[in-house]
């Protein structure tokens, strides 16, 4: 496991200090998720595959957000902890800190402008939460969204592996998220969020090794020989017009089984791990709302236009809400939109997501292959129920 110190001025340099405080310790901001992450944890010790640490619940302890996305809720707790000066909860701008020790305590001075607030702890610990990230939708860019859909879900395993380190990945998880460096289908081919959101990395045209032998792999064992053929080319000449050539391969019909393939080992791994809950009430909500959209999903394409629609709390994204779910629950709602709006906003889990490399995307999704059929119409049809009645989260890499 990393050090956790070495975590925490990792987490300063990217200038990203948000304190969670527990309700008990009066301070001036309450931790608001308390009961939802305790929910979560009973869901974790269900299904607990791989360790957790620092699960102990002090009044005195304080939290730090470190990396939060659909895979892994993780902060950094100072133990017995005390707080002079003003925490500026809201704050964005520059972040200036210092570490000391005096004895047995540490003494952390973080500069928020020309803010002051001075932290005195006795120990650094990790606290994670490990999640099935294998059912989730969203939908923030249009176009091919089951490719966009895995891209996402390798990147936010990959940020898993990086940050917090090999121990908190299976073995599976490992492999496929080589492919984060695979051009064709990571972030320069098929971005699964908007231009803004995109953290150029150096040299993002360059594949590796590793994510070569992943892919080989996948066309190997679903027998795509063609695939193979056109791989082995892109391998001697890795340069960008051949990515946006493979990139293009990969939402063709003949090549689907690989596609499926991936999808399902992605899925599979991901099932290690538990479900979030989102508390008692809201999770009820999710599970009206997924019997809705399995009556809806019997017969994806029976005269109902489905379409995707952005959130409109003015989130960058899609819902995976077909209209005739929107449509229907407004009129359970007596025809009001922004009240059925209201009941899906819900799910939106606000977090934060350490930054991690994207870059602009070419042409390589410029073209649809079938004419006549929304791409969000394929998505919903091919994936769980769970990713159809599921709302999008706010952002990345901080909301």
């Amino acid at each position: 496991m990393q050090d956790t110190f070495e975590m925490l001025e990792e987490l300063l340099e990217q200038e990203q200090f948000e304190l969670l405080f527990p309700k008990e310790n009066g301070a001036q901001a309450e931790w608001e998720c308390y009961e939802t992450y305790e929910n979560n944890e009973r869901k974790q010790g269900e299904k607990d595959s791989l360790a957790r640490v620092g699960k102990e619940k002090n009044p005195g302890d304080i939290r730090l957000v470190y990396l939060m996305n659909d895979a892994v809720e993780s902060f950094l707790i100072f133990r017995d902890a005390r707080l002079t000066g003003s925490y500026l909860e809201n704050y964005e701008g520059p972040l200036k800190s210092s570490l000391s020790q005096e004895g047995d305590e540490y003494i952390l001075v973080v500069w928020q402008g020309e803010n002051v607030v001075t932290l005195f702890f006795r120990m650094l610990d990790l606290e994670v939460y490990l999640y099935n990230y294998g059912e989730i939708g969203h939908f923030w860019v249009p176009g091919y969204e089951y490719l966009r859909q895995l891209e996402y879900r390798i990147a936010i395993a990959r940020d898993k592996l990086e940050y917090l380190g090999e121990e908190f990945c299976t073995e599976e998880e490992r492999a496929l998220v080589q492919l984060a460096d695979f051009p064709p289908l990571n972030y320069c081919c098929y971005p699964a969020v908007p231009k803004q959101y995109i953290v150029p990395k150096e040299d993002p045209w360059k594949p590796s090794a590793a994510a070569f032998q992943v892919m080989e792999g996948l066309a190997e064992e679903a027998r795509d020989f063609s695939l193979l053929r056109l791989l082995h080319v892109y391998k001697k000449f890795p340069a960008p017009f051949i990515a946006r050539i493979f990139a293009r391969a990969l939402h063709k019909n003949k090549h689907s089984a690989v596609i499926d393939l991936l999808t399902g080992k992605i899925k599979s791994a991901a099932a290690a791990y538990p479900d979030r809950t989102f508390g008692n009430e809201a999770d009820q909500q999710l599970k009206s709302l997924l019997s809705k959209a399995g009556k809806l999903q019997e017969n994806p394409c029976g005269g109902i236009k489905r379409r995707a629609f952005y959130n409109r709390q003015g989130q960058p994204g899609f819902s995976g809400f077909s209209h005739g779910l929107e449509k229907g629950l407004a009129e359970s709602q007596g025809g009001n939109p922004e009240t059925v709006n209201k009941k899906l906003s819900c799910f939106n889990t606000s977090q934060k997501i350490t930054d991690r490399p994207r870059n602009t995307h070419p042409s390589g999704d410029s073209e649809r292959e079938e004419k006549g059929i929304s791409p969000i119409v394929k998505c919903l049809h091919g994936i769980s129920l769970y990713n159809t009645a599921h709302a999008v989260i706010k952002g990345t890499s901080g909301n």
